[in-house]
């Protein structure tokens, strides 16, 4: 990417590049990416074409804005805003030894293939390390009310000393491929640093062959850092328990849940349903995997659900194809929450 083109991408709308990415912008406010946002609290600055969270800090331009939405790397989300603002960059190349010239190149997705991609030999040695402290099970059953059949079912697992188990990683896969599967990432000064750096329970996310595709970590000790999900680093988030469709017939009921925890409620309830991970990462190719089924949606009972929700519709809809939305009883915020507080 040359100065001019990157400089042509950052000059785009703050705002514009948010409602691409699913935000609702109002006034220039939208709920926050980074942390638990119930009040938009995510400020877009138009004249300085950057965003920022007042609440945690998470802050940026129109590039880091997709880098963090959408789990890419740098070259990817520039290609991903040339592509989706159909930009007219153009790009120097050689034409011989002795002559230079410019042509119009006008991207189109994918431009480069990403060096990152899910590793299911390592998310599964990794969580075959691990077990289940008595912290995870305790936040787990008492916090959340999930069984220990479905956590075993699920091989819901924690990290304690996560120091010990990059350093147990990196001598038996070596730093390079846990950087390309996002296990680590390379932060200021060029240090490889590890994704998680304190306490984290650990959801894996398997396929259809019932292989590890992505893992979450999902923190408990948030007073001084907000952040109480970490995802892999640039390795885009998969769906959560999609597997279950290998035990769905034709015309059979599927739910699509917001997030992990109320996926894992709908199970308790003996419901079938998938977990994804945010507006964003729901695509076209998961709505194509899903058209033989009658969809049942469960956003959260807030700004973000809605948001959800509409994109959810919306995906379907241009496939000619209706989904239900189940509201969640007031005044709970979640089907989580409801689950644990009422008697289901």
């Amino acid at each position: 990417m040359t100065p001019e083109t990157i400089s042509k991408i950052k000059g785009l709308s703050i705002t514009q590049v948010a409602e691409k990415l699913g935000f609702t912008v109002v006034k220039k406010k939208a709920l926050c990416f980074s942390h638990d946002d119930r009040t938009p609290s995510l400020n877009f600055d138009e004249k300085k074409g950057r965003y920022r969270c007042y609440v945690c800090d998470v802050k940026g331009d129109v590039i880091n804005l997709v880098e963090e939405n959408l789990n890419l790397p740098f070259v990817d989300a520039c290609a991903w805003l040339i592509n989706q603002f159909q930009l007219v960059v153009t790009e120097p190349y050689r034409l011989s030894r002795f002559k230079k010239a410019n042509r119009v190149v006008k991207y189109t997705l994918p431009v480069i293939q990403s060096p990152f991609q899910p590793n299911p030999d390592i998310y599964e040695w990794l969580v075959k390390q691990l077990t289940l402290s008595q912290t995870g099970l305790n936040y787990l059953t008492t916090k959340r009310g999930f069984s220990r059949e479905v956590i075993e079912e699920l091989d819901i697992r924690d990290i304690t000393d996560p120091i010990t188990v990059f350093n147990t990683l990196k001598e038996e896969w070596g730093t390079d491929a846990l950087l390309e599967c996002g296990l680590c990432k390379i932060g200021d000064n060029n240090i490889v640093k590890n994704i998680w750096w304190d306490y984290v329970i650990i959801f894996p996310f398997a396929d259809l062959n019932y292989r590890i595709q992505y893992l979450q970590g999902r923190r408990l000790n948030i007073d001084r850092i907000p952040n109480k999900y970490i995802n892999l680093s640039n390795i885009r988030p998969y769906v959560y328990n999609i597997h279950i469709l290998t035990q769905l017939n034709d015309g059979d009921q599927l739910y699509i849940c917001e997030g992990i925890p109320d996926t894992i409620t709908a199970m308790h309830l003996g419901l079938k349903a998938i977990g994804v991970l945010g507006a964003s990462n729901f695509d076209s190719e998961l709505v194509t995997m899903l058209m033989k089924y009658r969809i049942g949606v469960m956003p959260d009972a807030d700004t973000g659900g809605q948001i959800f929700m509409d994109s959810v519709r919306k995906a379907f809809n241009e496939k000619g194809k209706t989904v239900q939305k189940y509201n969640i009883p007031k005044p709970y915020n979640d089907l989580n929450e409801y689950f644990i507080t009422k008697d289901c």
